[in-house]
Order: structure tokens, then sequence, then C-alpha cells
């Protein structure tokens, strides 16, 4: 009874460490996408800002 109770611990502490790790992976992965994102805006908005001034 005891050492099954142990496992169970086990188990669920092992899965609780998964789904931690799990949610920092996709918190890096969506940081990273969302600062990719914004220096491409960053980028054509630079572009965008050159071509108007070799427009005047």
């Amino acid at each position: 009874m005891f050492s099954n109770d142990i496992g169970i611990t086990i188990v669920v502490t092992t899965l609780l460490i998964l789904l931690l790790v799990a949610v920092v992976i996709i918190t890096v992965f969506v940081s990273n996408k969302r600062h990719v994102q914004q220096e491409m805006k960053m980028a054509q908005l630079l572009l965008d800002y050159e071509k108007d001034l070799r427009q005047v």
C-alpha cells in the first residue's frame, strides 16, 4: 500500500514537471515568433520610410 502511494506520487510529480517544461518551451517559441514578426514589421516600416524619402 505504501509503495503504491510512492509510485503514484512519482508519476504525478513527473507529469507535472513535464507539463511545466512543455509550457516553458511553448512560451519560448511563441515569444520568439512574436519577436521575429516585430522585427519584420520594423524592417518593412524602414523600407517604406526610405521609399517615401526617395519619392520626395
